[in-house]
């Protein structure tokens, strides 16, 4: 069992002081000073870990007028920085051309998939006039900050024992197979910077966060992690030591000047690891973290400060045991006897009563405010007991406290559609608390927020907040809308803490029943992150709104309903209530009729070995979801121009996939690319290390090690829906009547060519998918015979095909875009003269696998001739694919080379 440990901290922000000793900020292992060539480019690059390059005292005039970061490649023939080097991202997670940088410190972040000991150079680049404003070079043998382990625990005394200690970065411990008996009168985790154990140092907090005396470890994994400022380079040793009798039980000492990751808050965190100097911050509702859990059962969500006075605790667990608990606050460094109570949600200052998960909103008395405190407890008087406990941030600043009636009571309201109303108030100088109300059903959410635009309501680029209840809880999540896709690594439709941003939406309150859902949150309306959108007060501004699904990984879907046209509101109106209540859904008294899914065809991968793989919409109900029973974003693989079939395939026979799903980086919308594994989910980029491990990949991810999760991807092609289709054309009772509305539309470039040869070791049913996006393959079934003859030992041979294609071949230097219209009929089969094989014309036992040649005005055809040596050429889909040649078996290779031994044996 492994335990972890996450505290509050500031980290990276320069030189500061933990109780006393100094701490140099530590970013990391130094790799090189840039080479300042124009424009005052210069600074100092650190290797933060892996994928994270700090620049420390970076600089830049700013005034180059295409300049951004990139990175040469070192599997690149180039010998300095170049325009086909890889354009990165900035610290903010944009592609936005660089601003003016004057001595700061900022963070870059390699794309997943490439680390440092990938690249040659980091350089400030002009993609406009193609110039180099200054690099910084990566030494040829540079190796990244690791994890080091440093020994195993001395064995002193009550049984103090370890496994190894592992430093995982440069605050955290990884202590394996700890022993420790517990009966210590005060055992702490302990740390310092003498030469060796002493009475001089600091407690560090235990795996759960808690600075009571330890407990007895009985060969468990546990990770604790410094407090405060501290970070590994400040201390020599770590020690499980007693404070009552001054006594080392056991240590492990500490080498000097490790190369280790830096430290990196955990997503889930609030507090943001700051490294660009800012001004300071409006004052907004802040995140403090959850109640630590000490006794009677004490937990809770993210406690939230919404004002000076008012603290929003989230489901609040706390069994009601404790002979005389109160909300408790106080201004000693930890909790303890002599502070003040603060009444109870209701203004009660009775004993605590039992608390199952609800949210409770209590207010400090008086004249008291959160700048006068230090932490809030649930604390027994009785017996100056704390039960669990969460601090108050120094850096605190949030609005002041406006003494009103119902200050939070909505004053304003307007219906959206016949399914959501938007209601809201302006309560200070800061924040604004909204109320969504709407017709959802359990697995929807409703979303509102700014237009990424200012001249209309447009999705891309929006400020939204996405609301919904999930597990009886109300949510309200803050949500950054980069691209029309899914979210995969920090772009697409993302919550702010994944794309660089924070959470600064919190649920005040929340209610469902009746069909009817009801949502109040409170957020600042002046911009805290890059992702965020100022709400103006005095002017009209475009909104937008939508209703859709929840993916069930909790992430907001594609909409089923979203804004009409151009939508305006002014937020700082005089108050307007303009919403008619919304009609309670009625019970239903009969079961609602089930989504009846389309039926489509399967494919066999007998007698052709090719599939074409491209992209189209997902088909609304009777589609992608009611096929897989599994959330879509809109859009599904297409394979052989058919909506996400099943495969048959059989083993050790080779298959080939000619994929034209996107190669473009910088719009996820238009990048999917393709693997093969079995997990049934996909987006195997966005896993962590962990969840990786729990997957396999069969093909379409390069081998070699973590870094290379690249997948196959090719030139885009897309099936989309006509402009002239009906606005039912989902509600087709066929896919292949759906299909008639569907135009192909391809843009320049080539394929790209997967081959894959499934064996005994691959499982019955593996699935087809996306490598950065989730829920757009389905299922391939490997079986032991399809009746495909296997590869039988021959000499290479030259084979000629002609054949008559609708787009160029995929071994063409260059391929024009294309577009094609849908033929009335899906059972079309391309022409292909081949001498290698002839298609079969008897009917496998599913539906043989066909390639569709569009018949309509629009497509476009091109015979081509193509030259191999022992290869086959076929036709899949309008495109020429160059295929592997059959390769014989190893085994009839040996046999055939023994029969020769013992045939010259005894001549």
């Amino acid at each position: 069992m492994t335990v972890l440990i996450f505290l509050t901290i500031t980290a990276l922000t320069g030189i500061s002081s933990f109780h006393g000793v100094s701490a140099v900020t530590y970013y990391g292992k130094e790799i090189n000073s840039f080479n300042t060539l124009a424009h005052e480019v210069a600074g100092t690059a650190y290797a933060a870990d892996s994928r994270r390059i700090v620049l420390v005292d970076f600089t830049y005039d700013g005034q180059g007028p295409d300049a951004f970061f990139y990175v040469g490649l070192k599997n690149s023939s180039a010998t300095a920085p170049h325009g086909t080097d890889l354009r990165i991202q900035d610290e903010l997670g944009s592609w936005n051309v660089l601003r003016r940088y004057t001595s700061e410190t900022i963070t870059l972040t390699l794309p997943e998939g490439l680390t440092i000991s990938d690249i040659k150079w980091l350089s400030v680049w002009c993609r406009q006039f193609g110039v180099d404003f200054g690099h910084v070079l990566i030494p040829q043998n540079f190796t990244v900050p690791r994890p080091v382990d440093i020994g195993l625990f001395s064995q002193l005394a009550h049984s103090v024992r370890s496994g190894q200690v592992t430093v995982l970065d440069s605050k955290t411990f990884l202590i394996r197979s700890l022993y420790y008996d517990g009966q210590g009168p005060a055992g702490f985790f302990w740390v310092g910077s003498s030469t060796t154990p002493s009475s001089v140092g600091f407690k560090v907090p235990d795996e759960n966060g808690s600075l009571e005396r330890l407990k007895a470890y009985n060969g468990q994994n546990v990770t604790i992690r410094l407090p405060g400022d501290l970070t590994v380079r400040d201390i020599k040793w770590l020690s499980i030591w007693c404070t009552a009798f001054v006594v080392n039980f056991g240590h492990v000492n500490i080498p000097v000047n490790l190369d280790i990751p830096v430290y990196m808050e955990p997503p889930t965190m609030t507090t943001v690891v700051t490294m660009v100097p800012t001004t300071p911050k409006a004052p907004m509702a802040t995140n403090i973290g959850e109640f630590s859990r000490l006794q009677h059962n004490v937990r809770s969500g993210n406690i939230t400060i919404i004002d000076s006075k008012t603290f929003v605790i989230p489901d609040l667990v706390y069994d009601g045991q404790g002979p005389a608990a109160f909300f408790y606050v106080g201004a000693t460094t930890q909790p303890a006897a002599g502070g003040t109570i603060v009444p109870d949600e209701n203004g009660s200052t009775s004993k605590l009563k039992r608390y199952n998960g609800q949210q409770v909103t209590i207010r400090l008395p008086g004249n008291l405010t959160v700048y006068d405190i230090k932490w809030l407890s649930i604390w027994c008087v009785a017996f100056a007991a704390d039960f669990g406990n969460v601090f108050i941030p120094a850096n605190l600043r949030v609005p002041e406290y406006r003494v009103q009636g119902d200050d939070l009571t909505p004053d304003n309201c307007e219906r959206l559609h016949d399914n959501l109303n938007v209601a809201w108030k302006v309560v200070n100088s800061t924040h604004m608390v909204t109320e969504l109300t709407g017709k959802i059903s359990n697995g929807q959410y409703m979303a509102f927020g700014l237009s990424g635009s200012n001249v209309y309501s447009g999705m891309i680029g929006a400020d939204v907040t996405v609301a919904y209840f999930s597990n009886n809880a109300p949510n309200a999540v803050d949500y950054f809308l980069s691209a029309y896709a899914q979210c995969s690594n920090g772009v697409g439709a993302c919550p702010d803490d994944r794309s660089q941003g924070q959470n600064d939406a919190v649920v005040i309150s929340g209610e469902a029943a009746n069909g009817i859902v009801r949502i109040r949150y409170i957020r600042p309306y002046t911009q805290s992150s890059s992702t965020d959108k100022t709400i103006s007060t005095n002017v009209e501004q475009f909104i937008v709104w939508a209703i859709g699904p929840l993916n069930p990984d909790g992430l907001a879907s594609k909409h089923t309903l979203r804004t009409p046209g151009n939508v305006k509101l002014t937020f700082g109106r005089t108050p307007s209530m303009n919403c008619p209540a919304l009609t309670p859904v009625p019970q239903a008294t009969v079961p609602p009729t089930a989504v009846v899914p389309w039926t489509i065809k399967n494919l066999t991968g007998a007698p052709s070995t090719t599939f074409s793989v491209r992209i189209g919409p997902a088909g609304g109900t009777r589609g992608y979801t009611a096929i897989t029973g599994r959330v879509s974003w809109g859009i599904a693989y297409y394979i052989n121009d058919t909506l996400i079939p099943e495969i048959y395939v059989q083993r050790n026979v080779t298959y080939t996939f000619v994929i034209e799903a996107g190669n473009n980086p910088s719009n996820p919308a238009k990048r999917h690319p393709f693997y093969i594994t079995d997990d049934p989910v996909g987006g195997y980029i966005q896993y962590s290390p962990e969840e990786r491990q729990a997957v396999k990949v069969y093909g379409g991810v390069l081998p070699g090690g973590h870094a290379q999760f690249v997948g196959i991807d090719g030139r885009y092609c897309e099936w989309m829906l006509d402009a002239t289709a009906p606005s039912n054309a989902s509600d087709a009772a066929t896919f292949e009547e759906y299909s008639k509305y569907l135009t192909l539309v391809c843009e320049p470039g080539q394929p790209g060519i997967l081959t894959w040869t499934p064996d005994r070791n691959t499982p019955d049913t593996v699935y087809y998918q996306c490598l950065t996006h989730r829920y757009l393959g389905w299922k391939i079934h490997v079986e032991d015979d399809l009746g495909i003859p296997l590869p039988t030992a021959s000499m290479p041979t030259t084979t000629t095909t002609t054949a008559s294609v609708s787009v160029t071949s995929p071994i063409s230097s260059t391929v024009s875009s294309t577009t094609m219209h849908r033929s009335t009929s899906l059972s079309t089969t391309s022409s292909v003269a081949a001498t290698s094989h002839a298609p079969s014309t008897t009917r496998p036992p599913v539906s043989a696998l066909t390639t569709h040649i569009p018949t309509g005005p629009a497509t476009t055809t091109t015979t081509t001739t193509t030259t191999t040596t022992g290869s086959s050429t076929g036709s899949t889909d309008g495109s020429s694919v160059s295929g592997a040649a059959r390769v014989m078996p190893v085994a009839v290779f040996l046999l055939l080379i023994l029969v020769q031994l013992l045939a010259v044996r005894f001549i």
